[in-house]
């Protein structure tokens, strides 16, 4: 699926086209939809990698935590123990993460289509 973009026009109307479109509006304006300034662009793909390496991270610090002391102790439960803290970790740390994600991406600026 390709990304789309939301247009608003100044007569009030709106609608999403697909990024690379030229959208004309019903008063006559159009619009480009080349796609996100550089910047924008540059900054939204930082907080995704960011993300991602915070998700990753996380969940391999705590499967090397739990898993640690199978080394040095009894190692019957060498399953059992990254399958528990994968599941406390999506159950606990995954959505905390995935919040304050959400919450970045919320807070950056928007852009907006210059219209002619």
């Amino acid at each position: 699926m390709s990304e789309r973009v939301r247009i608003e026009c100044d007569c009030g109307a709106s609608g999403e086209a697909p990024v690379g479109a030229l959208v004309e509006c019903e008063c006559g304006r159009s619009f480009d939809a080349a796609g996100p300034p550089a910047a924008h662009a540059s900054s939204v793909r930082l907080l995704q990698r960011r993300h991602r390496v915070a998700l990753a991270g996380s969940l391999l610090l705590l499967v090397a935590l739990c898993a640690s002391p199978l080394v040095v102790l009894d190692q019957s439960a060498a399953l059992v123990v990254p399958v528990a803290a994968v599941a406390v970790w999506l159950a606990t740390i995954r959505p905390v993460l995935e919040r304050r994600h959400r919450r970045a991406l919320a807070a950056l600026p928007g852009w907006a289509l210059p219209g002619s």
